[in-house]
């Protein structure tokens, strides 16, 4: 794989120190004496793992050949190399911590013992330690999306590659298209991980929440107006009641599949749930803030899919498919109507 790192001065060699590259401007909690060799698989697999599948393969390639070629960037590329090594070196620490923890022998698993000058570090320190760098791990990915999608909305042509790419495609979905228009709707920190996690679940509660109150046909004309980008007037005061309600449905039902964390004023999914320190955030104090979420999340999904309710039937002449679909109340033709005397319990003579 490419790297994204690379070193200071002169050409890599075998004896090369982590202190040599320029991964220590992104991490600097790392012994620069470390061997590069020791460290340099941990970020592979934390890129590969991490990174790519939100970046493509091609997209990923593309800047990192012109990281090694020296090739001059955009103040914009700049920065967001800048971002992508931050969370590169975030995941690989996350990655080589547990593994750092017990090296391998050929009597098995071992504990390392601290060399002179050095202590190896507690359980509770190493628990605590792994936790940080998890959180700021998803965070500084999330930072690099948003600024990823905040390029391809600006129509930076020096990011199409990405944009054309199914990694920022898969994220185009019936009802949104960017994580910025979710976030709109539900704060998930405007967490692209976050988003693209969702949408699975969003298309399932839209299923089953949403297309039985606008019906099928009226749903599908909003979705192909949308994608279009050919929304009318009424469709788009449709599109914004149909989005409350499915971001709240989403959420709530997010809350019973997924883990996540409540983070500041939002809440994000974790990529690594392992590293949960219990000390720090114990389980009780998690149930609560997800419990918390959820119920909020249910509240506005109830009242939500209500408001869209009343709005189609209040505004009937703009939503003729809605009028003539089984969807519409005025429509209902499978009410059962108890035959004339049949309410008596004997028969009168």
């Amino acid at each position: 794989m490419k790297s994204i790192f690379k070193k200071t001065t002169g050409s890599p060699a075998a004896t090369d120190k982590v202190g040599d590259y320029n991964f220590k401007e992104h991490y600097p909690d790392v012994n620069m004496n470390m061997m590069w060799s020791e460290l340099s698989p941990y970020i592979r697999q934390a890129v590969r793992t991490f990174l790519l599948p939100f970046l493509g393969q091609a997209y990923y390639d593309d800047i990192a050949d012109d990281i090694q070629a020296g090739t001059s960037l955009t103040t914009h590329q700049a920065e967001f190399v800048e971002r992508m090594r931050d969370a590169a070196a975030y995941a690989a620490i996350m990655t080589v911590l547990p593994k750092k923890k017990t090296a391998i022998t050929s009597m098995g698993a071992v504990e390392p013992v601290g060399k002179e000058g050095t202590t190896s570090t507690s359980l509770w320190g190493f628990r605590t330690t792994l936790w940080s760098v998890a959180q700021d791990a998803d965070r500084y990915i999330d930072q690099m999306l948003e600024f990823l999608e905040a390029r391809a909305k600006a129509g930076d042509t020096n990011f199409d590659l990405w944009a054309n790419d199914a990694a920022f495609n898969m994220g185009k979905a019936d009802l949104f298209r960017t994580t910025g228009e979710f976030n709109t709707y539900q704060n998930i920190n405007n967490s692209r991980r976050t988003y693209l996690a969702l949408l699975p679940i969003l298309k399932q509660a839209t299923k089953q929440h949403l297309i039985p109150v606008v019906s099928q046909e009226q749903y599908d004309a909003l979705v192909a107006a949308y994608r279009a980008d050919t929304l009318t007037s009424a469709q788009e005061k449709l599109l914004e009641k149909v989005r409350m309600a499915a971001a709240a449905w989403a959420v709530y039902y997010a809350t019973n599949k997924m883990a996540i964390l409540p983070d500041q004023e939002g809440w994000r999914v974790i990529s690594n749930a392992d590293a949960i320190d219990q000390r720090a955030y114990s389980s009780e104090v998690t149930m609560a803030a997800i419990e918390r979420i959820r119920g909020a999340a249910e509240q506005d999904a109830r009242q939500n899919t209500a408001d869209l309710t009343a709005f189609l039937a209040e505004n009937k002449a703009d939503y003729p498919l809605w009028v003539a679909s089984s969807a519409n109340p005025d429509n209902e033709t499978t009410y059962f109507v108890t035959p004339f005397g049949s309410e008596y319990g004997a028969v009168m003579l």
